[in-house]
């Protein structure tokens, strides 16, 4: 048997062993800053979607405050608080008053309101918000 081929002989070894590790540790900081950039444009995703649904939330309180408010005496006319952003479509049958909001860009319902007007107050007979695809 030749002396310098052994079956277990961890001569040389070396360089391969360290290339090996870096290439291990190389692939686990490639795996940390993946999934701190995912994690991270998650974040800004769900921020804008809760901002979208707060400032359609906000258009759906106007127009409850817009209805509380009315006098038929000296009507006036509803005023979305985000004009560029949402297309409003606003009804009066009687004491029921109806708003539906749609996104300007894509014409997607966002917001279907209606609101009966009483002497007491308002009654909200439905608030339904949509997904905007």
């Amino acid at each position: 048997m030749n002396k310098y081929f052994r079956p277990f002989n961890k001569k040389g070894v070396a360089i391969e062993t360290a290339m090996f590790m870096m290439i291990v540790v190389f692939s686990l900081c490639t795996l940390l800053v993946m999934f701190a950039m995912i994690s991270r444009k998650q974040i800004i995703t769900s921020n804008n979607e809760f901002q979208t649904q707060t400032h359609i939330d906000q258009i759906g309180e106007d127009f409850c405050y817009y209805v509380r408010t009315y006098d038929e005496a000296s009507p006036s006319v509803f005023s979305c608080r985000y004009p560029g952003e949402y297309y409003t479509l606003c009804t009066r049958n009687g004491n029921e008053f109806t708003l539906v909001l749609r996104e300007s860009d894509k014409y997607t319902h966002v917001l279907s309101l209606v609101i009966e007007k009483e002497d007491a107050g308002i009654i909200i007979k439905r608030w339904s918000q949509f997904e905007g695809n």
